[in-house]
């Protein structure tokens, strides 16, 4: 292939001997002529230089052809030398100049080959190639506005060049600016019909504005015309991996990879779509070979965290996170990925340290606000965590997850109507959200509206039939309405589909108890506190069972370690008084009903409690005025009313007695038995 210039040698005097063929010859491999390779154009060039037979002017010539044969074999400074000779020789050789650009541009010095690529349009105001090679010097600085413009002149200058075309359109790609983009690929594609690259980045232009099918057409024509071409099957696998297809994804990135094994950022995406098909394990190998290729490839190190984050292999994620962070210190995502790892091990304070720092790196990073304001609800800080959600759906007013996760927060703090209208809101942007329903399901629950609780709760198993913690909750809806075989099936539908389900055991053992399976109960309730030992609610739950089974000494041990978890839990302390007054340890009880009183002054199943204690004790009065400040508090409270009519029958108020007495049987019949076996009589 010819790449140089063939200087006017004299032929007719070159002609004369065989010395001055071969000299010829040597030439005509200096220019590249006679298939000369770029090794043996530069042996060729060399010998014209050394020669001592040539004009300062072809001189510049050889001094320029062998540059140019030490650039295409990537040997920039010796090209860089060579041409330094040929423009010292020929200060108005405006090519040497173009290439010497050229030379370090491949250096990575653009505003250095700037200046060569300026002065080469001083000498030829029409050197289209100069001006498009100045468009990628600049391309290369990120001046993508001034790369545009030199692109425009060299095609208003020779409007044949389908490679400038080319490059407008990747400069534009850049921009974000696709469909100007593509319809620079377009002019490229219709000037060189059978260029696979030019296939490949209309392709990209394509993905970038969200036609993948289109994108994919092109990435399949480019392949077609270059089977050979890796980053091709890598972006087709890209737009498959959007598509949500990892499987054919894969397909592309095995191919990629098979054409070139040193591509670290194909492992790297091969690593996502694996990931993506949840073999987080797999993904983990392909992280691992990508960075083994390029040690700081900070995305290969966030997404194998992601990777472990998703085993629950937290620790080793946020060590990833930080080697992302020490290589990339604006790298906002994986302050973002380390904070939601520091959520996953219950550390959120750091996590909001780390969303704040992804914030200030993006101040439009609507992941990272809704992110914080997870965090800020997992510490019961409900104001500030709307506050996020309100910023992330200004900023993505489209995001159904944010509207569930504000609703969350207004359920949190008590506000069922707001949290319901924007469950409502996640639902009418996605109508599969499975977990939308399911959390609406339990506002309407939480507001008494158990019938149309179900009818969520149904509609999200329908949209995910493995949804174990929707089975849960309709559970406890159908607990609600006082259906507890139908709440029982759906506990043990959950418990199936998830066996680790704590929740569901402990919901299945309150509704065993209910229905007087109090062995059963008690088997749930153990396992309850087996899967989640720190769970005080399965330890009351339990001691109650206990009481009912009088089986104090049990009870009593339950409700200690429920409050040794929860020591400012004023319904443990209760239990604990309670069990003990029906034991007969009256002071111990007596002790424990005071310090629930303390944490809670208006708790009437304390003052109820405590009542019965000083009844035992022969305190009328005190009993009385317990019993009277819990009737207060609740008139219909059938224990308060029994408790009272003994002591008033003690005192000798016999109409008081029956009055109460009569109440309290009108609202729980068989209550005298249930007196009883506290043992008390009236």
């Amino acid at each position: 292939m010819s790449f140089g210039v063939l200087a006017s040698v004299g032929a007719a005097a070159l002609a004369a001997s065989t010395a001055e063929a071969q000299f010829l010859q040597e030439w005509r491999w200096c220019a590249g002529q006679d298939g000369a390779s770029p090794e043996l154009a530069v042996k060729g060039c060399t010998a014209v230089i050394q020669s001592g037979r040539e004009t300062k002017a072809n001189l510049a010539v050889a001094h320029y052809n062998r540059g140019t044969a030490y650039r295409l074999e990537g040997w920039s400074d010796r090209a860089i030398q060579d041409y330094d000779q040929a423009i010292r020789l020929e200060p108005t050789y405006a090519v040497a100049y173009n290439d010497r650009g050229t030379a370090y541009s491949r250096k990575a010095q653009p505003n250095r080959a700037i200046q060569d690529f300026d002065q080469a349009i001083r000498l030829d105001p029409n050197y289209a190639l100069a001006y498009n090679n100045r468009g990628n010097a600049y391309s290369s600085k990120g001046d993508l506005d001034r790369a545009i413009q030199d692109y425009g002149q060299a095609i208003r200058l020779d409007s044949k060049l389908s490679f400038v075309f080319g490059n407008r359109g990747l400069a534009y790609t850049s921009k974000g600016d696709y469909e100007r983009a593509i319809r620079d690929f377009d002019q490229e594609i219709r000037l060189s019909p059978t260029d696979a690259s030019a296939f490949n980045n209309r392709g990209n232009a394509y993905s970038g504005k969200g036609d993948l099918d289109r994108a994919i057409q092109d990435f399949g024509q480019a392949i077609r015309l270059d089977p050979n071409d890796a980053s091709a099957f890598s972006n087709r696998g890209l737009a498959y991996g959007r598509k949500g297809d990892p499987d054919r994804a894969i397909r592309d990135y095995d191919q990629a990879l098979r054409l070139d094994p040193s591509l670290a950022f194909v492992f790297n995406n091969r690593g996502n779509a694996y990931s993506t098909r949840g073999q987080p394990d797999r993904a983990i190998q392909d992280y691992d070979e990508a960075i083994r290729l390029d040690p700081s490839y900070a995305f290969a190190f966030n997404n194998r965290g992601n990777a472990y984050r998703t085993k629950g292999e937290v620790d080793l994620a946020i060590q990833d996170f930080d080697q992302a962070i020490r290589i990339e210190p604006q790298y906002a995502l994986a302050y973002n990925n380390r904070g939601n790892a520091y959520s996953r091990k219950g550390e959120p304070d750091r996590a909001i340290e780390d969303f704040d720092q992804a914030i200030r790196l993006e101040p439009k990073y609507a992941f990272a606000f809704n992110n914080r304001g997870l965090a800020y609800t997992s510490k019961g800080e409900y104001d500030r965590a709307i506050r996020d959600f309100d910023e992330a759906l200004r900023l993505n007013p489209r995001d159904a997850s944010v509207f569930n996760n504000r609703g969350n927060a207004f359920s949190s703090r008590g506000e069922l109507d707001r949290a319901i209208r924007d469950y409502d809101q996640a639902i009418r942007l996605d109508p599969k959200y499975a977990f939308a329903f399911n959390n609406r399901g339990n506002a309407y629950r939480d507001k008494g509206l158990l019938d149309r609780a179900i009818q969520d709760f149904d509609q999200a198993i329908r949209l995910d039939l493995s949804y174990a913690l929707a089975y849960n909750n309709r559970g406890n809806a159908y607990s609600g309405k006082g259906d507890l075989d139908r709440a029982i099936r759906d506990y043990d539908r959950a418990i199936r589909i998830e066996p680790s389900l704590a929740l569901a055991f402990r919901n299945r053992g309150f509704a065993n108890s209910r229905k007087g399976e109090l062995e059963q109960a008690i088997q749930d309730f153990t396992e309850t506190i087996r899967l989640n030992p720190t769970d005080a609610a399965a330890f009351i739950h339990r001691g109650n069972v206990y009481v009912r089974k009088s089986d104090y000494d049990r009870a009593i041990e339950d409700f200690g370690q429920a409050l040794r978890l929860h020591p400012t839990d004023e319904s443990a302390w209760n239990s604990r008084c309670f069990a003990r007054a029906i034991a007969g340890r009256l002071e111990a009880a007596l002790g424990d009903c005071n310090e629930a009183l303390r944490l809670r002054p208006d708790y009437t199943n304390a003052l109820d409690s405590r009542a019965l204690i000083y009844l035992k004790l022969g305190e009328l009065d005190r009993a009385i005025a317990d019993y009277d400040s819990a009737l207060r508090l609740d008139p219909r409270k059938a224990h308060s009313l029994f408790g009272r009519s003994i002591a008033k029958r003690s005192q000798g108020d016999v109409t008081g007695a029956d009055a109460d007495l009569t109440a309290a049987t009108e609202i729980v019949p068989g209550i005298a038995a249930e007196y009883a076996g506290y043992g008390v009589r009236p």
